[in-house]
């Protein structure tokens, strides 16, 4: 899918993680989040061209401005990447 920008809105109560992520190809929802011990868990559920599409987000919290990534595109591989924190 090329370079992609996400602009993730996260809401964390306890250990439970709500939220929505945005991008170019639409706008989505956090589900199934979970935060615990540093780690982030997390899945968007993505209409791509008419293709549902998983999207399943392993993250290491680095510092409260940071994450590290990994995402698996519906069982087809993925990447990794960090996300920062928007002034």
């Amino acid at each position: 899918m090329g370079v992609q920008t996400y602009t993730y809105t996260f809401v964390v109560k306890g250990t439970q993680l709500t939220g929505s992520a945005k991008s170019a190809n639409g706008d989505g929802a956090i589900q199934e989040g979970k935060v615990e011990n540093g780690t982030v868990h997390f899945v968007e559920n993505m209409n791509y061209q008419g293709q549902a599409l998983k999207i399943t987000y392993t993250g290491t919290v680095v510092s409260a401005d940071e994450i590290k990534f990994s995402r698996d595109v519906a069982g087809q591989g993925g990447e990794s990447f960090t996300a920062k924190r928007s002034k």
